[in-house]
C-alpha cells in the first residue's frame, strides 16, 4: 500500500492523518517486539506444563515463573496499546 504524503496532509488535516498512520505503525511495532518473547515463553510453558503435572518439582517452579513472565508481557502489550490509542485520540481531538 502506497501512501501519498500530499494527500495525507491535505485531505484530513495534518495531525489527524499523521497520528492515525503513526499509531498503526506503532501498534505493529509493539506487536512485533512483544510477540517474540511471548511466543518463546508460551512454547516453553507448553513443554514444561505436562512435566509439572507429572509431579516434577523443578518443572512446577518453572511453570509459575513462565506464567508470571507471560502475564508481564501481556500487561506491557496492553499498556503500549493504551498509550498508542491515547496519542491517536489526543491528536484527533486537539
Amino acid at each position: 500500500m502506497f501512501i501519498n504524503p500530499h494527500r495525507l496532509l491535505s485531505d484530513l488535516g495534518a495531525r489527524w492523518s499523521i497520528a492515525i498512520v503513526l499509531g498503526a505503525v506503532m501498534a505493529f511495532i509493539a506487536y512485533g517486539l512483544l510477540r517474540g518473547p511471548l511466543r518463546a515463553s508460551i512454547e516453553r510453558l507448553l513443554v514444561t506444563a505436562p512435566i509439572a503435572a507429572g509431579g516434577d518439582d523443578a518443572a512446577t517452579a518453572q511453570v509459575s515463573v513462565l506464567r508470571e513472565r507471560i502475564r508481564r508481557i501481556g500487561y506491557a502489550q496492553m499498556t503500549l496499546g493504551a498509550l498508542i490509542l491515547a496519542a491517536m485520540v489526543t491528536a484527533r481531538f486537539s
